[in-house]
């Protein structure tokens, strides 16, 4: 049978939910061993695996470098480690803009730099590290106070090394979310 590894965190050790557990019933069904498996687990034979995939790693971003260390010494890793290096930081907008693809406006700060953001309009800070929401805030540039505040979260960001970026706030995201494009094998799924 074959052994397949389908990694997560330690918050969830049997995977993010109940979509995750269907999809190890069918591929048990189809003769595949698939087992969810913390990438922090210092006791794993990952060798022993005909197949790792990353699922779960939420909290890759506090220590993003320790995970791509793991990521490179790990057999059989599907996911491709530079794969996972590049699209580990958000900087990876502004090569996709480099590249001519359509993104949100967005603006890098590094640390050591001022952070700018006008004076009208609602705006997102998000450190370049990060999943989710987390990290991120929103701010209406209108308002002094928010303006002031968002100076402080943009600060703390950069305070702990981290590089932020600004963009427009996308009130889409509210109504629909977003979306996620995947491709297997080089073909849309």
């Amino acid at each position: 049978m074959t052994r397949v590894a389908l990694v997560t965190c330690a918050e969830y050790p049997e995977l993010d939910g109940a979509a995750e557990s269907r999809g190890i019933a069918a591929l048990r069904a189809r003769g595949i061993d698939a087992q969810p498996v913390v990438w922090t687990d210092s006791s794993v034979s990952w060798s022993s695996f005909d197949a790792v995939v990353i699922r779960s790693t939420w909290d890759y971003v506090e220590n993003p470098e320790a995970f791509l260390e793991w990521a490179s010494s790990v057999p059989k890793l599907f996911n491709p480690h530079p794969v996972l290096k590049w699209n580990a930081d958000k900087r990876y907008l502004l090569e996709l803009a480099e590249a001519g693809v359509p993104i949100v406006p967005t603006v890098l700060v590094e640390p050591g730099q001022d952070c700018e953001f006008g004076d009208s309009g609602e705006f997102v800070i998000k450190p370049t590290v990060g999943i989710g929401a987390l990290g991120v805030c929103r701010f209406d540039a209108t308002f002094d106070q928010q303006r002031g505040l968002a100076r402080v979260h943009a600060q703390q960001l950069l305070d702990a090394g981290l590089g932020v970026l600004v963009q427009p706030y996308q009130r889409g995201i509210e109504m629909y979310g977003e979306t996620s494009l995947i491709y297997l094998g080089g073909s849309f799924s």
